[in-house]
């Protein structure tokens, strides 16, 4: 059931590389001709800003390309397939590049956004402050089509381990197994990040979900801590830690990467650090809804206390480019927790709640931005 949006926003880039600090005023084009390059769709620049008459700029250091128009401003930046519209992100479905001396954008740019701001002037309203697209309905796959499940820990890197020797690497990658059946089920492909007793670094987890350009993470874990009367269940979304506790769960989630093999490469250039800014709250303001939608579904179907929903600086939360959220199901530290975990009903029952949130989010998603059946 994947649509096509309709509001036609703008068509950034500039046709071949310009000086830098170059700047133009746009004429007037009656339509904006695509180009293929390697059986993908693009619009040169030059064309698609003329087609709405708008000014642009490009700035040749940071390869992003600037579209105004009266209050309107549009940007794009070579290597992503991220466009901001007034502080509002878009994806597109190829990164911007230059080909040929010519800067190309993704031809669904025009259609997801463009004559709504720049032929006239109600984009500030609309969509700078993220009111509803309206959008054309078209039957095939969901929006949200593919999520990567990630089941925590595994191989060298047991996670937590009870009193009466239960493993969090077994039970969490048993209800990982369980949430992707129930996912499938409704025709998502999902992708886990192990699906063996496999140590996995978090890393290879976070970059496994970017390069598969998910549209979701969710991460499986069962939590510990030195009280043992702490029980109950808990859904994390990445951002400063809420409470002593959330820190130093953070800290021991993260000490994996100290089991790895070699230094992990910052994934965060310059460039890319530029687009994280612009995509961080939207990502963010998603990852909430998410974690909300699983909290509920969870405390309704289960007898298990609920902790909350909270935030922490989880590594792989923070380097996953898309909405993400951590579950730790319960506290292996807590020998009645234990017990639920180490019972394969409970273990069921807590996937099928999991993905009764994860599908509920993805609904009211496909609602929200226009999607219908």
């Amino acid at each position: 059931m994947q649509k096509t949006a309709i509001v036609l926003f703008i068509t950034l880039l500039v046709s071949g590389c310009a000086a830098p600090g170059a700047y133009r005023k746009a004429g007037i084009s009656p339509r904006v001709e695509e180009v293929s390059v390697s059986g993908s769709k693009y619009v040169r620049a030059k064309e698609a800003a003329d087609a709405y008459a708008a000014d642009w700029y490009w700035d040749s250091t940071m390869k992003i390309f600037t579209m105004t128009k009266s209050s309107s401003q549009a940007k794009v930046m070579v290597g992503s397939s991220l466009a901001d519209l007034n502080g509002r992100i878009v994806n597109l479905k190829k990164d911007t590049e230059i080909h040929n001396g010519e800067l190309l954008i993704s031809a669904d740019f025009i259609s997801k956004v463009a004559g709504a701001c720049f032929l006239s002037d109600v984009c500030e309203k609309k969509v700078g402050k993220s009111a509803a697209i309206k959008t054309i309905a078209s039957k095939g796959k969901p929006c949200i089509d593919t999520i990567v499940v990630d089941a925590g820990h595994g191989g060298k890197d047991p996670g937590a381990i009870g009193r009466d020797g239960t493993y969090e690497k077994n039970v969490v990658l048993n209800v990982a197994k369980r949430l992707k059946k129930h996912l499938a089920s409704r025709g998502i492909n999902v992708i886990m990040t192990r699906d063996t007793d496999t140590f996995i670094s978090l890393g290879g987890r976070t970059e496994k979900a970017n390069s598969n350009k998910a549209k979701l993470f969710v991460s499986i874990h069962a939590n510990a801590n030195k009280y043992r009367s702490i029980n109950g269940f808990e859904v994390y979304y990445f951002s400063e830690a809420t409470d002593d506790d959330a820190r130093a769960l953070a800290a021991a989630e993260n000490a994996a990467l100290d089991k790895e093999n070699g230094n992990l490469v910052n994934p965060t250039t310059n460039l890319k650090a530029i687009i994280w800014d612009l995509k961080y709250s939207e990502y963010r303001a998603q990852s909430i809804r998410l974690a909300r939608s699983i909290s509920r579904y969870i405390n309704d179907d289960l007898s298990i206390r609920n902790r909350g929903i909270k935030s922490a600086r989880f590594y792989v939360l923070k380097n996953t480019r898309m909405p993400a959220v951590l579950v730790e199901t319960a506290y292996l530290s807590n020998q009645y927790d234990e017990k639920k975990l180490a019972d394969s009903s409970f273990r069921e029952d807590i996937a099928l709640a999991i993905s009764k949130g994860v599908l509920s989010y993805c609904d009211e998603y496909e609602r929200r931005e226009g999607y219908t059946n």
